[in-house]
């Protein structure tokens, strides 16, 4: 009984041994695909972990890109609006550009017209000097230089009585060897800007008109010369727009009748009027007969009443007649003052001392 209960025992271990080996077999297995399936989860987690960090680094670069892009939109946008400023300015220089290129075309024009013009001129000047010449007997007809335009006795016209001419400038002719109305009828407006600079007088608004008044006193043509002087103001051509009553330009021809000494004679010189009646104030140096008939017209006929005239009062004078060129007025009543005193030396003294009629330094 014993021995058959130890035999089924050994049986049932054995069973049991066998079955613990097939549950270890089994569970073993198991246990060996649970750990690849749990290593291949790892892997996985591990290879999704690493594409999530790619992932969010490339999210990361992705906004700075649409920062990026954002900031350039911008930019873009001031590089648009910054375009159309430059097109808009484009578009305005090449406007001017176009009107310069008018005005250009309309100097050329201009300059053709008096290149022309200056041709005509110098063919007509050609044509007095030969006939200049013919009347003479010489072969041609030269212009001296200034320094020999002396003529024969050593003949002084007083320069002085050519409008815009005071002692001073008359003195700065002298020291440039201009002593006779036919000198100064010769000589051109730059030899004679020329000769007032190298006297350190700068202001000489009148000089233009000197070689015609001086050529009009070496004929002789008192009446010209009256009419030719009433026409100016302060010795200036008047701006209202009227026509030189001589003709617009001074002639060659006016000039060579001068040097060959036709009909010459010296302007009589002024005399003051000291009297009870009205008094010259054409004396006064920066008064042309305009304007002492712009003063005449304001009540003022005399040396006195000139002298006791404020400077708003002689302007007011001078402007209601038209005439706003008066650059000497403030000396006119120092001026008058001596005069109507009968002081002719003082008044010489102070004339000489003016420089066109003004004080020396002022503008």
């Amino acid at each position: 009984m014993f021995w058959l209960f130890v035999q089924y025992l050994w049986y049932l271990l054995a069973a049991l041994a066998l079955g613990v080996l097939v549950g270890w077999l089994w569970w073993g297995r198991r246990l060996k695909r649970s750990v690849e399936v749990t290593q291949d989860v790892q892997r996985q987690l591990t290879s999704a972990k690493a594409g999530h960090d790619q992932l969010a680094k490339e999210h990361e670069a992705t906004e700075r890109q649409l920062v990026s892009a954002g900031d350039a939109s911008k930019q873009h946008g001031d590089a648009v609006a910054r375009i159309g400023e430059l097109e808009t300015s484009l578009a305005a220089v090449t406007t001017r550009a176009q009107d310069g290129d008018a005005v250009l075309a309309a100097a050329n024009a201009r300059a053709e017209e008096h290149a022309t013009r200056l041709a005509s001129l110098r063919a007509e000047h050609v044509q007095l000097a030969h006939a200049h010449a013919e009347l003479q007997g010489v072969s041609r007809f030269v212009l001296p230089p200034l320094a020999e335009r002396v003529p024969a006795g050593d003949r002084r016209d007083d320069l002085t009585v050519v409008e815009g001419i005071g002692p001073k400038m008359a003195d700065a002719l002298h020291a440039a060897g201009i002593h006779t109305f036919e000198q100064l009828s010769n000589a051109t407006e730059p030899e004679l800007r020329v000769a007032v600079e190298a006297s350190k007088l700068s202001f000489a608004p009148s000089i233009a008109t000197w070689s015609k008044q001086a050529a009009l006193l070496a004929r002789g043509d008192q009446a010209g010369f009256a009419t030719y002087t009433a026409w100016l103001v302060a010795g200036v051509p008047p701006t209202d727009g009227s026509p030189d009553p001589l003709g617009t330009r001074f002639r060659a021809s006016d000039r060579i009748l001068a040097m060959a000494g036709a009909a010459p004679a010296r302007a009589a010189e002024p005399a003051f009027r000291l009297g009870s009646g009205p008094d010259d104030l054409t004396i006064v140096e920066g008064i042309g007969p305009k304007m002492a008939a712009a003063l005449h017209a304001a009540g003022i006929h005399t040396f006195a009443q000139l002298s006791t005239s404020t400077e708003p009062q002689l302007r007011s004078a001078v402007e209601a007649a038209g005439l706003p060129f008066a650059p000497s007025i403030p000396t006119w009543a120092k001026q008058a003052d001596h005069l109507a005193k009968g002081d002719v030396a003082g008044f010489t003294a102070y004339t000489d001392r003016l420089v066109a009629g003004r004080e020396p330094g002022t503008e």
